[in-house]
């Protein structure tokens, strides 16, 4: 484990980089992992990640630059004693704490600062102030703390130091309370494992002790109890998933996002993703699956958009064997994907038809061959995208209101990424980052080509911003810069819808409406009782945007 050491204005910051960890990002921004906020320092200055199980630094276009070893460097692999500048910052890297560390500063470990202060305080998310007096105390409990004894050596080794003869150690989350050592537990030598990180810790100390070795003992413990179940943990089971979901951004909206989809991993629950176009709506599906308790299990992707026929009928639920003279058994997709999961695109434009058999399949968890007469079982996760707004098709009889809200298990709901713009400047750069690392090439934007990205609306989001980069990238080959003229994307005022007359915008709208219903009903007074209006006044209409109706009744 690597340990990245800064000192400023008489603060030290300690910043471990576990390997548990996939990536950490040092930066002035509060949301930053490894957060800076000092002079020269970028918002996202640069990122720290492993590669084939070594650390490595890369420069995330920072205004200053970071400097490795006196070298400015674009990416660059991490050594013991290196020496790292990032604006007016220097950081050390260091294989192991030194004895001024109490504990580390980062999202794996809770927060101290090694500066004159007041009383120790316990919550996580606090510092924990030590005075200068009381370093050489910290000094011994490092040297401990860090060494290479096991768990109850370091512990037995620290209570003679400090004249403990017992203590008990617990989490606390509001009620809720766990153990992690008993009293007599040194003896005993008991330790109670936890199944989930709770954020406030409670030390009982036997007997009272001064309040200087009190202090320190509580900052021993707390760190050591971390290290022994808290860290191990996080970095397995949390770091891992919970917390990287920078595939569909960086922002504050997608990390609650993803915290939520989180939350329902597991479920058998339904769930219906929705967006625009370009999003990222089947990254996220494929990614609640990956972290899910299927994840060795099938994941596939199907798309019910036409009318069922016996082809695509036997492709879905199978063909029974020895059902008709020369026609062969077959699996379908419901039988293949059990036990994993199955994710239906675009099921705002599912046929009817179709939604009746779903919805049958999901409340009853069977279904039957074609030609068959035995149920069979199933346990498949169902996730649906679809870019439409299910309320409105719902509305207008595209949807049927028992199957949408059958599928509506839980709702993630993908907002654009022009509404978004830490990701849209996230998602600019990473694009960039990976043509270059893939071309073995170093170009960057320009100033006026990067704020044309920013203020532009990106109607098809993720997938136009790829492309998009990726044509100007080409372009900018030989120049070695992005320039604006490369991008063929318009201004954001260039794309704004048209004006038209307000009559005209309403006629549209209801012929809209009128082909929707017809489109969704089994017939002309089913299209009229939803429309709620008078027969004659939809003949009215008919005839006033020259609706064919002979069109329809082919179809159907």
């Amino acid at each position: 484990m690597y340990v990245l050491k800064a000192k400023v204005e008489e603060k030290i910051f300690w910043f471990p980089l576990y390997e548990g960890g996939k990536s950490y990002i040092l930066g002035s921004k509060e949301t930053c992992d490894f957060h800076l906020p000092f002079k020269g320092v970028s918002r996202r200055h640069c990122e720290f990640f492993l590669k084939k199980g070594e650390w490595w630094v890369k420069d995330l276009n920072s205004t200053n630059g970071t400097y490795l070893n006196g070298e400015i460097i674009k990416e660059a692999k991490l050594k013991e004693k290196s020496s790292l500048i990032c604006g007016t910052v220097k950081l050390i890297v260091l294989e192991s704490p030194t004895s001024d560390w109490v504990t580390p500063e980062g999202k794996n470990g809770l927060s101290f600062s090694a500066k004159e202060g007041s009383e120790l305080k316990k919550r996580k998310t606090d510092e924990f102030h030590i005075n200068k007096k009381d370093h050489s105390l910290y000094e011994k409990a490092c040297e401990i703390l860090f060494s290479d004894e096991d768990f109850y050596k370091k512990i037995e080794k620290f209570c003679n130091f400090i004249k403990i003869e017992d203590l008990e150690i617990s989490y606390r989350n509001g009620e809720d309370e766990a153990l992690i050592f008993k009293k007599n537990a040194l003896r005993k030598k008991e330790l109670i494992s936890l199944d989930k990180i709770i954020p406030e810790i409670e030390i009982k100390i036997f007997p009272e002790i001064e309040e200087e070795f009190k202090k320190c003992a509580t900052v021993f413990f707390t760190i050591l109890s971390h290290m022994k179940l808290g860290m191990k943990f996080f970095n397995k089971n949390i770091e891992k998933e919970k917390l990287d979901y920078s595939f569909l951004g960086v922002s504050e909206f997608i990390k609650e996002l993803w915290e939520k989809a989180y939350l329902y991993k597991d479920s058998d629950l339904p769930i219906l993703i929705t967006g625009e176009t370009g999003v990222g709506k089947e990254f996220l599906a494929k990614e609640i699956h990956n972290i899910s308790n299927r994840a060795d299990k099938p994941f596939i992707p199907i798309n019910f958009s036409e009318k069922p026929d016996t082809l695509k009928e036997a492709e879905i639920f199978g063909i029974e064997e020895k059902v008709a003279t020369g026609v062969k058994g077959q699996i379908g997709v419901l039988e293949q994907a059990n036990n994993g999961c199955i994710l239906i695109d675009e099921v705002g434009d599912m046929p009817k038809e179709w939604q009746l058999m779903l919805l049958r399949v999901i409340e009853n968890n069977y279904f039957y061959k074609i030609g068959g007469k035995k149920p069979i079982p199933i346990n498949v996760r169902f996730i649906f995208t679809t870019n439409k707004d299910m309320d409105a098709q719902v509305k207008i009889g595209a949807i049927r209101e028992d199957f949408y809200y059958r599928i509506k298990g839980v709702h993630l709901h993908i907002i654009p990424l022009r509404e978004r713009k830490e990701d849209l400047e996230y998602f600019a750069q990473k694009i960039l980052d990976e043509l270059n690392l893939k071309y073995n090439t170093q170009i960057v934007y320009s100033y006026s080509a990067f704020e044309k990205i920013l203020n532009y609306c990106w109607p098809g989001n993720l997938r136009q911003l790829k492309l998009e980069i990726e044509k100007a990238f080409h372009m900018a080959k030989n120049i070695g810069i992005i320039q604006e003229k490369f991008l063929t994307i318009g201004e954001i005022e260039t794309i704004k819808p048209s004006i038209i007359p307000f009559k005209d915008a309403i006629e549209n709208k209801e012929k809209e409406v009128l082909l929707n219903a017809i489109k969704f009903s089994k017939n002309i007074s089913e299209a009229i009782e939803k429309l709620k209006i008078p027969r004659t006044t939809f003949y009215q209409k008919i005839k006033k945007y020259k609706i064919d109706l002979k069109k329809f009744k082919e179809k159907k």
